[in-house]
């Protein structure tokens, strides 16, 4: 079982890898493509919209594909995707290429956790989703400081190339250690009912994406943000994402280690303070880079903490439809990204950078406050 979790672990972070390299090299293609850092920015929004609906689909349409088949098939479709979109010869090309790359993480990334929600004991059950999402941190760590670096040095194209190699590894890793002949129940249209109806169940999703497009507001423009705020050079970009993705590791495990003894709604409601505090302060960071590690590392420690202890929230409130509530977290996640990434790049052009993160902190201010409403009425 603990191997299956590690390659769950590993196929994460190719899918977080894959989700945030385009955020890590958005200077790099804007200056490639010859195209403005919003138009850029439109890649991500492209990406979460193809996601936000890709995840519900597969929830629904895929049960009787079998776990195994379905896991890896998602990755080599990513590996395609990917290697594909570094021979892009222009924008026109790769936006189509890029919406496509991505569809292995709509089904991977939900569909593996409620694939481990199957296998694993009730009590074990927590902290297992927990650790097969702490891929996801570890591609803060290594994947965005990797994606800035291989791009400012290489070019986007590698980038790509990179994420397309890692993720044909990661789906030979899967196939040896996934059960054969697994399935998961099928998500008929009652079960999206009863899930729609349940208002603390709705009230987490809202969460997700209120969080999400609060975080992405800002997160989609890291790169071109922290260039003009603090004069960033590559190096410099990697180390920063290096910093806030190591604190979100740290967070991230804080919150396996202990999320029996918080409750996860406590666990939630911290992690989701930090990011707050992050966001408000941010203002202050301009022209100092003491002050941007010091809030990037506040925020990391949330960052992904948060998203961590909502899926395993999920499975607590009712596990009878766990494949589908944990898919549309994921859509709504990747719908939060989307919005995030638009209302960012509007504002960027209209605007410029300072004022970018009080908009991601009122959106995070209404995720506590839902978050707490839940939390209120037992969840």
């Amino acid at each position: 079982m603990q191997a299956l979790i590690l390659a769950f672990a590993f196929g994460n972070f190719v899918i977080g890898c894959g989700i945030m390299i385009v955020a890590a090299m958005l200077n790099d293609l804007a200056i490639g493509l010859h195209i403005s850092v919003p138009e850029a920015g439109g890649l991500i929004g492209a990406a979460g919209i193809v996601l936000f609906l890709g995840a519900p689909l597969a929830a629904t349409f895929t049960s009787k594909i079998p776990r195994h088949r379905l896991l890896v098939g998602s990755l080599v479709a990513s590996s395609a995707g990917h290697l594909l979109c570094a021979l892009a010869p222009n924008y026109a090309v790769l936006l189509p290429l890029r919406m496509l790359a991505v569809l292995g993480a709509a089904v991977f990334t939900p569909q593996a956790a409620a694939t481990v929600g199957l296998l694993v004991p009730a009590n074990k059950r927590n902290g297992a989703i927990v650790t097969i999402f702490l891929g996801w941190s570890v591609a803060s760590v290594a994947g965005m400081p990797m994606g800035s670096l291989v791009g400012g040095l290489f070019g986007w194209r590698a980038g790509f190339l990179l994420v397309g190699i890692l993720s044909a590894i990661a789906a030979v890793w899967v196939a040896r250690v996934t059960p054969k002949g697994l399935f998961v129940p099928s998500v008929s249209p009652a079960i999206w009912i009863k899930l729609l109806t349940n208002p603390p169940l709705r009230g987490v999703l809202g969460v997700t994406m209120l969080v999400a497009a609060g975080q992405f507001t800002v997160q989609s423009y890291m790169a071109p943000l922290l260039h003009d705020s603090v004069g960033a050079t590559p190096g410099m970009l990697s180390a920063f994402f290096l910093l806030f993705g190591t604190c979100a590791v740290i967070g991230n495990m804080l919150v396996t280690r202990y999320i029996d003894r918080l409750g996860v709604s406590r666990a939630v409601l911290l992690a989701l303070s930090a990011i707050l505090i992050s966001q408000l302060l941010w203002p202050l960071s301009f022209g100092s880079p003491l002050v941007t590690a010091l809030l990037l590392a506040l925020w990391g420690a949330g960052a992904f903490a948060s998203g961590s202890a909502q899926q395993a929230r999920l499975v607590t409130i009712d596990p009878s439809v766990a494949s589908a509530s944990i898919a549309l977290n994921s859509s709504l996640l990747y719908a939060g990204q989307a919005i995030g990434a638009l209302v960012g790049g509007w504002w960027i052009a209209g605007w410029g950078y300072a004022p970018l993160s009080w908009w991601s902190g009122m959106l995070i201010l209404a995720a506590i406050a839902v978050s707490v409403w839940v939390s209120r009425r037992g969840h």
